[in-house]
Protein backbone atom coordinates (compact mmCIF):
# COMPACT_ATOMS: atom_id res chain seq x y z
CA UNK A 1 0.00 0.00 0.00
CA UNK A 2 2.75 2.32 0.99
CA UNK A 3 4.28 2.16 -3.13
CA UNK A 4 1.06 2.49 -4.41
CA UNK A 5 0.40 5.91 -1.79
CA UNK A 6 4.09 6.83 -3.19
CA UNK A 7 3.45 6.05 -6.62
CA UNK A 8 0.46 8.45 -6.95
CA UNK A 9 1.72 11.08 -4.92
CA UNK A 10 4.94 10.96 -7.54
CA UNK A 11 2.63 11.10 -10.46
CA UNK A 12 0.54 14.02 -9.68
CA UNK A 13 3.65 16.21 -8.36
CA UNK A 14 5.62 15.32 -11.72
CA UNK A 15 3.20 15.14 -13.97
CA UNK A 16 2.00 18.97 -12.94
CA UNK A 17 6.02 20.30 -13.03
CA UNK A 18 6.86 22.58 -15.89
CA UNK A 19 9.71 21.14 -17.85
CA UNK A 20 11.76 22.13 -20.59
CA UNK A 21 10.59 20.82 -24.19
CA UNK A 22 13.61 18.98 -25.51
CA UNK A 23 13.98 19.73 -29.43
CA UNK A 24 14.26 16.60 -31.06
CA UNK A 25 11.85 14.82 -28.96
CA UNK A 26 8.03 13.87 -30.53
CA UNK A 27 5.22 14.46 -28.39
CA UNK A 28 2.62 15.02 -30.57
CA UNK A 29 1.43 15.06 -34.69
CA UNK A 30 3.68 17.24 -36.90
CA UNK A 31 1.59 20.36 -36.81
CA UNK A 32 0.08 19.81 -33.03
CA UNK A 33 0.94 21.38 -30.44
CA UNK A 34 2.36 19.10 -27.55
CA UNK A 35 1.48 21.59 -24.08
CA UNK A 36 -1.56 23.05 -22.46
CA UNK A 37 -0.22 25.36 -19.95
CA UNK A 38 2.10 23.42 -17.66
CA UNK A 39 0.60 20.11 -18.50
CA UNK A 40 2.35 17.65 -21.86
CA UNK A 41 -0.01 16.00 -23.69
CA UNK A 42 1.23 12.87 -25.69
CA UNK A 43 0.05 10.99 -28.87
CA UNK A 44 -2.53 9.39 -28.86
CA UNK A 45 -4.02 12.24 -27.06
CA UNK A 46 -3.73 15.50 -29.00
CA UNK A 47 -4.74 19.33 -28.65
CA UNK A 48 -7.49 20.11 -31.53
CA UNK A 49 -9.11 18.30 -33.99
CA UNK A 50 -6.76 15.93 -36.30
CA UNK A 51 -4.41 15.84 -33.68
CA UNK A 52 -5.17 12.25 -31.77
CA UNK A 53 -6.00 8.86 -32.58
CA UNK A 54 -9.43 9.03 -32.45
CA UNK A 55 -12.64 12.06 -30.87
CA UNK A 56 -12.00 10.26 -27.89
CA UNK A 57 -8.26 11.55 -26.92
CA UNK A 58 -8.72 15.10 -27.98
CA UNK A 59 -8.04 17.63 -25.58
CA UNK A 60 -8.93 21.40 -25.84
CA UNK A 61 -7.07 23.83 -24.29
CA UNK A 62 -8.91 26.82 -22.66
CA UNK A 63 -7.13 29.29 -21.01
CA UNK A 64 -4.05 26.75 -20.39
CA UNK A 65 -5.98 24.53 -18.76
CA UNK A 66 -6.06 21.52 -20.73
CA UNK A 67 -9.96 19.42 -20.93
CA UNK A 68 -11.19 15.94 -21.93
CA UNK A 69 -13.87 16.70 -23.45
CA UNK A 70 -15.50 13.49 -25.24
CA UNK A 71 -16.77 12.60 -21.83
CA UNK A 72 -20.77 14.07 -20.16
CA UNK A 73 -18.24 16.18 -18.33
CA UNK A 74 -15.13 18.53 -19.43
CA UNK A 75 -12.46 17.11 -17.37
CA UNK A 76 -9.42 19.00 -16.71
CA UNK A 77 -6.40 16.79 -17.42
CA UNK A 78 -3.71 17.04 -14.84
CA UNK A 79 -1.31 14.48 -16.71
CA UNK A 80 -0.68 11.55 -19.17
CA UNK A 81 0.98 8.62 -18.28
CA UNK A 82 2.62 6.64 -21.36
CA UNK A 83 3.90 3.21 -19.52
CA UNK A 84 1.04 2.62 -17.48
CA UNK A 85 -1.30 3.89 -19.88
CA UNK A 86 -3.66 5.78 -18.10
CA UNK A 87 -4.72 9.97 -17.89
CA UNK A 88 -5.32 11.88 -14.84
CA UNK A 89 -7.99 14.20 -13.98
CA UNK A 90 -8.97 16.39 -12.00
CA UNK A 91 -12.57 14.58 -10.37
CA UNK A 92 -12.85 15.50 -6.30
CA UNK A 93 -14.02 12.47 -4.33
CA UNK A 94 -17.18 12.73 -2.28
CA UNK A 95 -16.20 10.65 0.56
CA UNK A 96 -13.47 7.79 1.69
CA UNK A 97 -16.35 5.58 0.31
CA UNK A 98 -14.80 6.35 -3.33
CA UNK A 99 -17.87 7.56 -4.31
CA UNK A 100 -16.76 10.18 -7.43
CA UNK A 101 -18.75 12.78 -9.55
CA UNK A 102 -21.06 10.90 -12.16
CA UNK A 103 -19.03 10.64 -15.32
CA UNK A 104 -20.61 8.39 -17.91
CA UNK A 105 -17.57 6.44 -19.52
CA UNK A 106 -20.39 4.54 -21.39
CA UNK A 107 -18.53 3.03 -24.80
CA UNK A 108 -15.19 5.47 -24.17
CA UNK A 109 -12.00 3.77 -24.02
CA UNK A 110 -11.56 5.16 -20.61
CA UNK A 111 -12.04 2.75 -17.58
CA UNK A 112 -11.87 3.52 -13.88
CA UNK A 113 -10.55 1.29 -11.47
CA UNK A 114 -10.62 1.47 -7.74
CA UNK A 115 -7.47 0.12 -6.95
CA UNK A 116 -5.33 3.05 -8.53
CA UNK A 117 -7.62 5.78 -6.71
CA UNK A 118 -8.20 4.66 -3.12
CA UNK A 119 -5.48 7.23 -1.83
CA UNK A 120 -5.90 10.01 -4.59
CA UNK A 121 -8.49 12.78 -3.08
CA UNK A 122 -8.87 15.06 -5.80
CA UNK A 123 -7.87 13.41 -9.12
CA UNK A 124 -8.55 10.36 -10.67
CA UNK A 125 -6.82 7.91 -12.96
CA UNK A 126 -8.51 6.37 -15.90
CA UNK A 127 -6.79 3.69 -17.73
CA UNK A 128 -6.82 4.40 -21.84
CA UNK A 129 -7.28 1.55 -23.93
CA UNK A 130 -6.64 1.29 -27.51
CA UNK A 131 -8.60 -0.96 -29.82
CA UNK A 132 -6.96 -3.16 -32.68
CA UNK A 133 -8.71 -0.63 -35.08
CA UNK A 134 -6.54 2.20 -32.97
CA UNK A 135 -3.91 0.54 -33.46
CA UNK A 136 -3.52 1.43 -37.51
CA UNK A 137 -3.39 4.72 -36.57
CA UNK A 138 -0.09 4.42 -34.47
CA UNK A 139 3.47 3.14 -35.62
CA UNK A 140 5.63 2.08 -32.63
CA UNK A 141 8.19 4.09 -32.92
CA UNK A 142 9.54 2.30 -36.43
CA UNK A 143 12.90 1.20 -36.44
CA UNK A 144 12.76 1.52 -32.64
CA UNK A 145 9.72 -0.45 -31.50
CA UNK A 146 8.50 -2.64 -34.36
CA UNK A 147 5.57 -4.46 -33.20
CA UNK A 148 3.27 -3.41 -30.34
CA UNK A 149 1.32 -6.08 -27.89
CA UNK A 150 -1.49 -6.66 -26.40
CA UNK A 151 -1.57 -5.75 -22.55
CA UNK A 152 -4.35 -7.55 -20.24
CA UNK A 153 -5.56 -5.16 -17.51
CA UNK A 154 -6.91 -6.53 -13.86
CA UNK A 155 -9.95 -4.82 -13.02
CA UNK A 156 -9.54 -5.40 -9.24
CA UNK A 157 -13.44 -7.26 -9.71
CA UNK A 158 -12.50 -10.54 -11.00
CA UNK A 159 -12.52 -9.33 -14.43
CA UNK A 160 -9.75 -8.03 -17.46
CA UNK A 161 -9.41 -6.23 -20.31
CA UNK A 162 -7.54 -6.33 -23.07
CA UNK A 163 -5.65 -3.03 -24.95
CA UNK A 164 -3.20 -2.75 -27.65
CA UNK A 165 -0.11 -0.73 -26.33
CA UNK A 166 3.18 0.32 -27.79
CA UNK A 167 6.32 -0.46 -25.83
CA UNK A 168 7.51 2.35 -23.77
CA UNK A 169 11.25 2.23 -22.71
CA UNK A 170 13.02 4.47 -20.31
CA UNK A 171 15.74 5.42 -21.98
CA UNK A 172 13.41 6.84 -25.09
CA UNK A 173 12.41 10.18 -25.19
CA UNK A 174 8.77 10.98 -26.61
CA UNK A 175 5.53 9.21 -27.25
CA UNK A 176 6.01 5.71 -29.02
CA UNK A 177 2.69 6.33 -30.55
CA UNK A 178 4.15 8.13 -33.23
CA UNK A 179 5.92 7.48 -36.16
CA UNK A 180 9.57 7.99 -35.17
CA UNK A 181 8.04 9.61 -32.22
CA UNK A 182 11.09 7.63 -30.09
CA UNK A 183 14.49 9.38 -29.39
CA UNK A 184 17.39 7.13 -28.08
CA UNK A 185 19.26 8.61 -25.06
CA UNK A 186 22.79 8.15 -25.05
CA UNK A 187 23.45 5.28 -22.98
CA UNK A 188 22.09 2.47 -23.52
CA UNK A 189 21.91 -0.88 -21.12
CA UNK A 190 24.67 -3.04 -21.85
CA UNK A 191 22.44 -6.20 -22.44
CA UNK A 192 20.42 -4.05 -25.44
CA UNK A 193 23.66 -2.41 -26.63
CA UNK A 194 24.81 -6.64 -27.33
CA UNK A 195 21.56 -7.03 -28.63
CA UNK A 196 21.89 -4.55 -31.11
CA UNK A 197 25.69 -5.34 -32.33
CA UNK A 198 24.42 -8.72 -33.17
CA UNK A 199 21.72 -7.15 -35.47
CA UNK A 200 18.76 -7.50 -33.12
CA UNK A 201 16.66 -5.40 -31.71
CA UNK A 202 15.59 -4.68 -27.49
CA UNK A 203 12.28 -5.53 -26.57
CA UNK A 204 10.64 -4.99 -22.77
CA UNK A 205 7.59 -6.88 -21.65
CA UNK A 206 6.10 -5.03 -18.89
CA UNK A 207 4.82 -6.88 -16.17
CA UNK A 208 1.86 -5.07 -14.09
CA UNK A 209 0.86 -6.34 -10.68
CA UNK A 210 -2.88 -6.92 -8.89
CA UNK A 211 -3.22 -2.89 -8.96
CA UNK A 212 -2.53 -2.87 -12.41
CA UNK A 213 1.19 -0.84 -11.50
CA UNK A 214 4.64 -1.66 -13.31
CA UNK A 215 5.92 -4.01 -11.46
CA UNK A 216 9.06 -5.10 -13.39
CA UNK A 217 10.15 -5.44 -17.09
CA UNK A 218 11.62 -8.59 -18.83
CA UNK A 219 14.13 -8.14 -21.25
CA UNK A 220 14.62 -9.64 -24.39
CA UNK A 221 16.91 -9.61 -27.48
CA UNK A 222 14.71 -10.13 -30.57
CA UNK A 223 15.72 -10.49 -34.46
CA UNK A 224 13.63 -9.46 -37.59
CA UNK A 225 11.38 -12.63 -38.92
CA UNK A 226 12.40 -14.34 -35.65
CA UNK A 227 9.80 -14.15 -32.35
CA UNK A 228 12.87 -16.73 -30.47
CA UNK A 229 14.90 -14.95 -27.92
CA UNK A 230 18.73 -15.44 -26.89
CA UNK A 231 18.83 -13.38 -23.90
CA UNK A 232 16.24 -12.70 -21.09
CA UNK A 233 16.16 -10.94 -17.65
CA UNK A 234 13.69 -9.46 -15.70
CA UNK A 235 14.63 -6.21 -13.08
CA UNK A 236 12.16 -4.63 -10.68
CA UNK A 237 11.28 -1.27 -11.11
CA UNK A 238 12.17 1.21 -8.44
CA UNK A 239 10.82 4.45 -7.45
CA UNK A 240 13.68 6.02 -8.83
CA UNK A 241 13.23 4.84 -11.94
CA UNK A 242 9.48 5.86 -12.01
CA UNK A 243 10.64 9.54 -11.40
CA UNK A 244 12.63 9.84 -13.81
CA UNK A 245 10.38 8.83 -15.90
CA UNK A 246 7.82 11.24 -15.19
CA UNK A 247 10.41 14.17 -15.04
CA UNK A 248 11.28 13.54 -18.83
CA UNK A 249 7.62 14.40 -19.38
Amino acid sequence: MFLIQAYHILLVIFLSLTTTSIGYSNYAKPGCNDRCGNVRIPYPFGIGANCSVNEWYVVECNSSTPYLSALNHHLEVLGVDLENQTIVVNMPKFSECFQTKKVDLGKSPFLLLESYNKVMDDSVALLWTLSDRDKDQVSCCDNYNPRGYRRKVDMGNGTSVDTWKCAYYEFYEGTPYLRDGCEDYPTVTEECARCEDSDGYCHYDTIYDLDGLVYSQNFTCRFYGDYNTDESRSSKLSMGVLIGNFSRL
